[in-house]
């Protein structure tokens, strides 16, 4: 069986046998507090009882947390269901349908995976924010005048942008350092535009490649500072917000 599957079922399969045996040892407590003495094998049975309910309990935890924490991914699991097919399974196992149900159950988790990626964008997007740190240093380091040297490879004192495939993964297409000339972008208040940093994810596991776009601005009184660019189509997706 499935491991994950095994781990939907099986749980509430012990928490109902549980529960049926909490009944069972409370009908029998009034009888087996008037005798002084318990037989060795009756003693048994309430142990193994006792760490069945236990067990049931626990593994059941697991599983509720599991449902909950589908649920904040927008999942609804109906806890309902899961007992009836755990009923079902333990009145006639032979008549489950195993095979199929990892099928589906497989294919389920994989859709939950990557909507699991996708609602947590953010955290898969984070060397964005390495690369833009890395320009920073490197256009502390030479200035307006040697601005043009901030690029995806450069390195020097204390700075190393990476090259824009660098970071690639499996989530990860590119983190891009674009170059503007500095009368190529310049705002009413004199402040220029320098660079934009990139980030693509890759279309394989987000759908579509997705972009995080920071710009990096110069102003006349030598400050230089980042600003989120709302072109950033994670944006408009919903995926991403300003920070």
């Amino acid at each position: 069986m499935n491991n994950k599957l095994g781990a939907m079922i099986f749980p509430l399969c012990l928490a109902a046998f549980g529960s049926a045996a909490v009944a069972d040892n409370t009908a029998e407590e009034p009888q087996a507090a008037s005798t002084e003495a318990k037989s060795e094998s009756m003693e048994t049975i309430a142990l193994e009882d006792r760490v069945a309910i236990a067990l049931g309990y626990d593994l059941a935890y697991a599983v509720n947390s599991g449902l909950e924490e589908m649920s904040k991914l927008g999942e609804n699991i109906p806890r309902d269901k899961v007992i009836q097919a755990v009923n079902d399974y333990l009145a006639n196992p032979e008549a489950v349908d195993m095979t199929e149900a990892e099928k589906i159950i497989n294919a389920y988790y994989a859709s939950l995976q990557k909507k699991e990626i996708i609602y947590n964008f953010n955290q898969y997007t984070g060397q964005v924010h390495h690369v833009r740190d890395e320009v920073s240093k490197c256009f502390a380091h030479n200035g307006i005048d040697g601005y043009d040297k901030c690029v995806n490879g450069s390195t020097g004192e204390g700075y190393s942008i990476p090259d824009a495939d660098e970071f690639r993964t499996e989530l990860v297409k590119s983190v891009e350092v674009s170059l503007y000339g500095k009368n190529e972008h310049v705002s009413a208040n004199g402040d220029v535009k320098l660079y934009s940093v990139k980030l693509t994810v890759d279309e394989r596991t987000f759908d579509q490649p997705y972009t995080v776009i920071y710009d990096g601005f110069w102003n006349p009184s030598g400050e230089f500072y980042w600003r989120f660019d709302e072109k950033s189509t994670c944006y408009a997706a919903n995926l991403c917000r300003k920070n």
